[in-house]
């Protein structure tokens, strides 16, 4: 029987508390606590702590992130927020939109993807500068090797190997942080995910009634501040409609919900021009969001694909 551990579920909530404190990601990804707590405890700490006291511990700091997560589920925003936090501009490739241009020159590109680092690391050393690539829609990329002998195969192939060549080869990198990021994590080449390459694989689950709330408050925390909300406002209502939806939904959701308010203020007013002072006096009613979410449910999951930018 599966017993609930209270002990280590304070002791994130703890660390996450320690975390936020400093980079107040409540305010930009709420709802992704534990996904970050396990990515700064498994992967970042290392990283933030004096590199003299972790060169004395003889260890080597994790090198890649595997997210894997469904579609609109906050992948650019959360990879974004681990770069700011960690104060470095990435290098983003997309996979999907690279493959084909990456045709007779595949090793050639992924080797010029690790060139900064590798010259930071033969004139400074360990005290260099961090790199981070991150590869969206890894997956593209990093296909399962095929025994076929196609040339489309046998370019992936070859990505494959470059890039765990660069990862742990024998001029291993201890400057560089690969993040990559998938909606098909069974497609990937197993051998990505082994230690000392991208070895945590994080798979991002849909939010939960809780953490949709907290994604209702970002996207509506201008309206929470201005007083635009109606007092109508049904929130658990609104919350149980979303149940199995994303981020990019429930930001659809808001943005819907305001557009409605505003169409249904230029019928009443039977005109455009609306000025200042005529647009004060309106409010986003819980009718707005219910018209909104009825929009949302009556598209399917894969109707979202590529509609946003997983925000």
């Amino acid at each position: 029987m599966y017993q609930y551990d209270v002990k280590s579920h304070i002791k994130r909530n703890i660390f996450f508390s320690i975390i936020n404190k400093k980079y107040n990601f409540s305010r930009v990804v709420g709802g992704c606590e534990e996904v970050l707590e396990q990515i700064f405890g498994d992967v970042l700490l290392s990283r933030l702590y004096p590199s003299t006291f972790i060169n004395q511990t003889g260890i080597k700091h994790c090198r890649g992130i595997l997210l894997h997560w469904p579609h609109g589920s906050g992948k650019t925003l959360l990879t974004r927020t681990i770069c700011q936090a960690l104060n470095v501009k990435p290098k983003v490739v997309n996979g999907s939109e690279t493959f084909s241009k990456m045709l007779g020159e595949s090793e050639e590109k992924i080797r010029e993807l690790f060139a900064d680092a590798e010259f930071d690391t033969q004139e400074v050393g360990v005290t260099g500068a961090l790199y981070i690539t991150i590869f969206d829609e890894i997956d593209a990329l990093c296909k399962k090797r095929s025994s076929t002998s196609s040339t489309r195969d046998a370019v992936q192939d070859n990505i494959t190997s470059q890039l765990l060549t660069k990862l742990d080869g024998f001029a291993q990198l201890n400057n560089v942080l690969v993040i990559g990021t998938t909606n098909l994590s069974e497609t990937i080449d197993a051998a990505l995910t082994r230690p000392g390459r991208p070895e945590t694989l994080t798979k991002v689950e849909l939010p939960t009634e809780n953490d949709r709330l907290k994604i209702f408050d970002i996207y509506a925390k201008f309206m929470l501040q201005n007083h635009l909300l109606d007092n109508d406002i049904d929130i658990e209502q609104i919350l149980f409609g979303t149940h199995g939806l994303t981020r990019a939904h429930i930001e659809k959701l808001v943005r819907l919900a305001v557009n409605n308010a505003l169409r249904r203020d230029v019928i009443e007013r039977g005109t455009l021009a609306i000025g200042e002072d005529s647009a004060e006096q309106l409010r986003i009613c819980n009718s707005d969001f219910s018209i909104a979410l009825e929009k949302v449910q009556s598209k399917p999951l894969d109707f979202y694909k590529g509609e946003t930018n997983d925000m």
